[in-house]
């Protein structure tokens, strides 16, 4: 999620409330850049993010952008978190769940001749990425809900 302090100025609610999150959605919070204007923060389940990582599709097409020496789930963060510095890491579709299929296309395509798009571009599958897209919906808006009630 990126809280801006555009609208309705997530960015102060979030740095207010930031260490209150975890808690109130039963999820992990890192903030992957903070620009003082926004916080880019990775909301996520350990239990999932490690498994997603740990498949070997997604583990084999991260070390060829620099993960190979992660040993653990605060590694991986570790090196994205360091992606980010210098320029926008697509990578980071893989620790949000798109499927590796979709992010490798994209980055050889650069983006183009895709199927369809709704939360990333689909390259392959599209069934499977309209349910994941339903599925994000649903918890992006437990998410908020949460946020704005607290």
């Amino acid at each position: 999620m990126c809280f801006t302090k555009k609208g309705r100025n997530l960015y102060e609610a979030w740095c207010r409330y930031q260490e209150c999150i975890p808690a109130w959605l039963g999820l992990k919070t890192y903030i992957l850049k903070d620009t003082g204007r926004s916080s880019l923060v990775l909301l996520y389940d350990t239990v999932q993010l490690k498994g997603a990582l740990s498949h070997y599709k997604v583990n084999n097409f991260l070390h060829s952008f620099g993960y190979s020496r992660c040993d653990g789930l605060q590694d991986y963060l570790s090196v994205l978190k360091q992606r980010f510095r210098s320029d926008f890491p697509h990578e980071v579709g893989a620790f949000l769940g798109i499927p590796v299929e979709d992010v490798e296309s994209f980055i050889r395509l650069k983006g183009k001749q895709y199927l369809f798009c709704g939360y990333w571009k689909v390259y392959h599958e599209p069934g499977r990425a309209k349910k994941l897209f339903e599925g994000f919906d649903q918890a992006k808006a437990k998410a908020v809900q949460s946020f704005l009630i607290h």
